[in-house]
């Protein structure tokens, strides 16, 4: 029997046949890439917490101020938080709330001039000025501070970073004073007790409750017209009182105050400008009229450069305040001092 040897070159086309007809391999497809996780952004920190341990201590206080320049002057403890009162590098004072749990600091005070403070609860300080900010004299004012926000600087379940205080109340206190305190209010330019600013009086009388005045620029020439507009035209002329409590006549000294002055006109004009009254101006001396609950016998004269103003005070004026504005969008100032009965809730301690 004869034997079948295989061709070769037939099994090798073969192989080749089958190896064409095998299904293709699946493309390879790229997994795909897994989404990236949403980024949760942090709260924004209220302040920086700048001292090295916690919780912050009346020791560790005593070593960071002083690392910053400034000079503590008294550390007052509040459970478990401390209200430091310390000297800025321009010799003024601040108030500053310290958090002892995370050393979150916050400025208590807007004026430098303090006469006094006192600690309300935890985060509230009331302050009160003394009236003496540079040149310029005021009314002093009692202030009540409240910190926003805990000790991270956040409002209770929210994260948001909120201002460092705010002002209760809506703003300062009326201060009211014994008439033998010394008032003065507006902006000291001269010597001694002298301002550099002239005025001339534009009216002056007696109210239900005190005395009214208001202001125009003296008119003897354009050097004194001028002064008028130093600082602020809504200031009036700096004045002072004082109290005899023998005779019981209060005084109103109004500095560079004249009762009467001449009729410079400014060469400059200006629709911008407010249009004064022509002169010559005069305002006459003596009574300012009928008397009132508080006062008697309102009187007017010209002292030197000066206008002076005396009453005799009833028994029932017992405090004095002083209001400060303005006619004219701030050129024509104002000024009203105004007297009260004693109120025991108010006046007692």
């Amino acid at each position: 029997m004869k034997r079948i040897r295989p061709n070769i070159f037939c099994l090798l086309v073969l192989a080749a046949i089958l190896a064409g007809c095998q299904a293709p391999p699946p493309p390879e497809t790229a997994s795909p890439s897994p989404e990236p996780a949403p980024v949760q952004a942090a709260p924004t920190p209220a302040a920086e917490y700048e001292f090295d341990t916690l919780p912050v201590t009346k020791e560790a206080i005593e070593v960071f101020y002083p690392q910053e320049g400034y000079t503590v002057k008294k550390i007052t403890p509040w459970e478990e938080d401390f209200l430091v009162e310390y000297e800025g590098r321009r010799d003024e004072t601040i108030l500053e709330w310290v958090f002892g749990e995370t050393g979150r600091r916050v400025k208590m005070n807007g004026h430098s001039d303090i006469a006094g403070y006192e600690i309300i609860q935890a985060g509230e300080v009331r302050y009160t000025t003394t009236g003496k900010n540079g040149r310029y004299h005021y009314i002093p004012e009692t202030h009540r501070m409240i910190v926003l926000g805990d000790a991270h600087g956040y409002l209770e379940r929210r994260y948001e970073w909120t201002p460092e205080t705010y002002e209760g109340d809506g703003g300062p206190d009326v201060w009211w004073a014994d008439p033998s305190t010394p008032l003065a209010v507006g902006w000291w330019y001269g010597r001694g007790n002298v301002s550099g600013k002239y005025a001339q009086l534009y009216d002056a009388r007696v109210d239900v409750d005190g005395l009214s005045f208001t202001f125009i620029p003296n008119g003897d020439n354009g050097d004194r017209y001028r002064t008028f507009f130093q600082g602020n035209t809504a200031t009036p002329p700096y004045f002072e009182t004082s109290f005899d409590e023998d005779s019981r006549c209060f005084t109103i000294r109004l500095y560079n105050t004249a009762l009467e002055s001449g009729d410079y006109v400014p060469e400059y004009t200006s629709p911008l400008l407010y249009s004064y009254p022509e002169g010559p101006h005069s305002f006459p001396a003596g009574s300012l009229g009928r008397d009132n609950h508080f006062l008697t016998d309102a009187q007017i004269t010209q002292d030197g450069e000066d206008a002076v103003v005396t009453c005799t005070l009833t028994e029932k004026a017992r405090r004095v305040t002083v209001e400060c504005g303005d006619l004219a969008n701030q050129d024509i100032p104002s000024l009203r001092i105004v007297f009260r009965e004693y109120v025991w809730h108010m006046d007692e301690p």
